[in-house]
């Protein structure tokens, strides 16, 4: 979450993970302790959602019902192995080594 404004509204700023995109969030009157805690933080957001039709990416979110702020996490792409068998016995490194030089 980036930015917070009330001027006509509660409106809010959230930068989709995928495409790296704002998507404007709207709250109802009333909802504003939703947002507690929420700033710089990620976060997933339900209400009815807005998308661009030709590509399928969120543009709006109105009516704002519920903000869940993802917990923060330290992982990095080492502690996923081990997630998915590996189908070529290569380690990861190698496989993302091997297809950045290709």
């Amino acid at each position: 979450m980036q930015t917070l404004s009330n001027r006509g509204g509660l409106r809010f700023t959230l930068f989709d993970l995928l495409h790296d995109r704002a998507v404007s969030c709207y709250l109802k009157e009333g909802y504003e302790d939703i947002m507690r805690n929420a700033w710089g933080r990620v976060a997933a957001v339900a209400g009815w959602i807005s998308r661009d039709p030709a590509t399928g990416r969120p543009t709006t979110v109105r009516h704002v019902t519920t903000v869940h702020i993802r917990p923060e996490s330290s992982a990095t792409y080492r502690d996923a192995r081990g997630a998915l068998p590996s189908v070529t016995g290569e380690l990861p490194e190698h496989v993302i080594r091997r297809l950045r030089d290709a």
